[in-house]
């Protein structure tokens, strides 16, 4: 592998955040790619192919870094010749994974570049400062984290014994800034936003009204159903703040309410208790079953205890606004049983798992789309330029970096495919397979699912040409759900 710096070296660059803003928003991941982006167009350094971005803890040993672990493959198996970040507290905050990481770099023959603290470990002149500097680095941000993390809690139970909130952040949405006043045509649209939520109406329908007449979010540029959804349920609404205690709610003084609690309380059963996190997928099947009716992804949703069903598959509401006819609901133990049995048959037939490993190997259209994703990453710079110098409107820049993201995000997901079929190539020494199938984490399945079948369809009752007339009860007919492999 390369080190040395060039137009053809090949970059990874990785930024991250610990959370979301309390509105489920955040925007540092993507101020910390577009400076480093800039940074190695702007010096010649190379070429961008590939971005990955965590919203999680670097110092929590339990958080999930999946797009860091997806760095390090990447690292390993050559598809880039090196990581960059913005800064390397973005990268780790321990020192067990910085020698992880130096182990990758070592094995691979990679290099690691810093922005801020202008380390780059493919400098000869300096290898052994940089990595007394990396190491120091990460024991001071690995001691910053412990020591952060005991002066917030020491100051946060202070806080919870007085009854008061966190000072500083931005302003929230119907209080000020020091939540002892109500901004009265916020707190207006807050309580006609429950109202409507409450009478059956869908948070999109709501946020199209904001977004079209309606109040202004605090700051940013317009409304979306994760941001609405992150207001109506914080229990700011009720004058109470969340306690160390699951379900615990402690009463803030002097904060003024803007819902009674019986309003609030109905609009959180209303709405799941949704939390503005990061998403995460609790079912095997979510988002790779399809509806037979209307084609679109199929979610997770909660089971009833009447049915003993942990969870259910259910379509999207129509005020989703994308298309989904919001009518089928399935019980989603005995779909994942349906689909997981004829994927473990599958995979005990080698001869498929080879073929499809064939397939999945690189190729020059693989080349070109890795080449597209950095003429991308170079359009994003230049667009942040364009606005930096007032040559674009802000309304414009927006629509443009979307529509280049997304475009380069699907060629990552495409890319991204000969990284998860060293899963699959796995799957070739298992002696049994449902018994390493049923001892594999969720991830680890849906990857393999993902890879092996190019379309999963639940049809609705009574749609199939096998469906058996007068069938009743909780019982799945087997038919409804169709499996297409990717070489049918």
């Amino acid at each position: 592998m390369a080190t040395e710096p060039g137009p053809n070296f090949r970059w990874g660059v990785l930024t991250r955040r610990s959370k979301y803003n309390d509105d489920g928003t955040e925007g540092s991941t993507r101020r910390q790619e577009v400076a480093v982006c800039e940074h190695i167009k702007a010096n010649n350094l190379g070429i961008i192919v590939a971005t990955y971005s965590d919203i999680a803890s670097a110092y929590s040993e339990k958080a999930k870094r999946p797009e860091f672990e997806n760095a390090l493959e990447d690292l390993k198996a050559g598809r880039i010749d090196g990581i960059a970040v913005w800064k390397i507290d973005r990268l780790v905050r321990r020192v067990s994974q910085y020698r992880r990481v130096i182990d990758v770099l070592e094995t691979s023959g990679g290099r690691l570049f810093s922005m801020v603290e202008g380390i780059d470990t493919a400098d000869p002149e300096r290898k052994f400062v940089n990595g007394l500097i990396l190491d120091l680095l990460v024991r001071l941000a690995e001691m910053e984290s412990e020591s952060t993390s005991e002066r917030i809690v020491l100051m946060q139970q202070d806080l919870l014994r007085q009854g008061k909130r966190n000072g500083g952040g931005t302003r929230p949405f119907g209080h000020s800034l020091d939540w002892y006043a109500i901004v009265p045509k916020e707190a207006d649209a807050i309580r006609d936003a429950a109202r409507r939520v409450l009478e059956g109406e869908g948070v999109y329908s709501i946020i199209q009204d904001w977004n079209a007449n309606g109040p202004r979010p605090v700051k940013a540029a317009q409304w979306t159903t994760q941001v609405v959804k992150g207001i109506l349920i914080q229990p700011r609404l009720v004058a109470k703040r969340e306690g160390y205690s699951d379900g615990d709610l402690i009463d803030l003084e002097d904060v003024p309410p803007i819902l009674d609690e019986a309003t609030w309380e109905r609009v959180c059963a209303v709405l799941g208790e949704v939390r503005p996190l990061a998403p995460k997928v609790r079912h095997l099947l979510s988002g790779l079953a399809h509806c037979g009716r209307c084609e679109r992804p199929l979610r997770g949703g909660r089971g009833s205890s009447l049915r003993g069903s942990r969870g259910l598959y259910v379509c999207p509401p129509k005020s989703a606004g994308i298309g989904a006819c919001g009518s089928l609901s399935v019980m989603a133990d005995p779909v994942n049983e349906r689909v997981e049995a004829k994927v473990i048959e599958w995979l005990s037939n080698r001869g498929n798992v080879t073929d499809l490993l064939a397939r999945c190997a690189p190729s020059p259209e693989t080349e070109a789309k890795t080449l597209r994703i950095a003429e991308l990453n170079d359009g994003l710079v230049d667009l942040s330029r364009a606005l930096k110098e007032r040559k674009i409107r802000y309304a414009d820049y927006s629509k443009l970096y979307d529509e280049t993201v997304a475009e380069r995000d699907s060629l990552q997901r495409q890319i991204a495919v000969a990284r998860e079929a060293s899963y699959l190539a796995e799957t070739l020494a298992f002696e049994d397979v449902a018994e390493e199938w049923n001892a594999r984490p969720l991830e680890w399945r849906r990857a393999i699912i993902k890879l092996c079948t190019s379309r999963i369809v639940v049809e609705p009752v009574g749609k199939t040409a096998g469906a058996q007339k007068g069938r009743s009860g909780f019982a799945l007919d087997p038919e409804r759900v169709r499996v297409t492999f990717a070489d049918t």
